[in-house]
């Protein structure tokens, strides 16, 4: 329906345009000028409509989108960061880096993370070394599972932004999956430390807690735990349930042995 939609009033710009053509060689008079003006009111008046529309339809797909996230949440928790950036200020630049910046941005609210990839990826060939498209390009890779890459991102991050708690606790998220819990202590208790940004506290007392559990150092990890339940204003069901699944997990696992 979208692309009969556009495709009509193409044709409609089309006729006008051609229509302006002719006048330019040959002449036109008075009637048709104004009624050719009033054609082009009409066709900006009905493309904005549409327009208007079809935001107003993105922002209800929006919607649908959450209740997907929170029953995906439901069936499979996830230890994962929630994305949280700020959505980008779109700014007319000549190379057009800033358009993928933003469409990169919107394809990973949705949890479209291979076309946030792609997006972010065009954004970094325009203007190499941007530290919110590695950013990004790093959650975008880290919540698709690709580590490797998305640590080598983050890293990129810390060394022009070494303040960046939220890029922090997403190194020492995935250190954590890795394995390497040494460097994912550094991380989380650095985030702590800087304690500029409250979410990212939060959830690096949440990994600690874990990093210590898998180390077995029980005593540490119920301290970051409980600092980490305590310091939440109201419960986070998200957390909460995967907290609960790698307990379960890390339970089973020790019964295996």
């Amino acid at each position: 329906m979208a692309d009969e939609t556009l495709a009509h009033f193409k044709v409609r710009y089309s006729d006008i345009d051609a229509r302006l053509d002719a006048a330019s060689a040959g002449g036109i008079d008075e009637a048709s000028r104004a009624g050719v003006k009033k054609e082009i009111i009409g066709l900006f008046k009905a493309v904005e409509q549409q327009a208007a529309e079809m935001a107003a339809l993105r922002d209800e797909i929006k919607q649908l989108v959450d209740k997907w996230k929170s029953l995906q949440s439901a069936a499979a928790p996830s230890l994962a960061p929630e994305f949280s950036a700020e959505k980008p200020v779109v700014v007319a630049d000549h190379i057009g880096a800033s358009t993928f910046i933003e469409k990169g941005w919107s394809r990973l609210s949705l949890g479209d993370y291979d076309g946030a990839e792609a997006a972010l990826e065009k954004a970094i060939a325009l203007s190499p070394g941007d530290p919110q498209s590695s950013a990004l390009l790093g959650w975008a890779q880290m919540l698709n599972e690709k580590y490797d890459q998305a640590l080598m991102n983050f890293q990129q991050v810390l060394m022009r932004e070494p303040s960046n708690a939220l890029a922090r606790i997403n190194v020492g998220y995935i250190c954590l999956k890795k394995g390497i819990f040494g460097e994912a202590i550094e991380h989380l208790s650095k985030a702590i430390r800087l304690d500029n940004d409250k979410k990212a506290t939060l959830y690096a007392h949440f990994y600690l807690g874990l990093v210590y559990l898998e180390r077995e150092m029980y005593e540490d990890s119920q301290v970051f735990l409980s600092e980490d339940a305590r310091a939440r204003t109201k419960p986070d069901r998200g957390v909460l349930r995967a907290r609960a699944g790698f307990l379960v997990q890390r339970t089973a696992g020790r019964s295996a042995r």
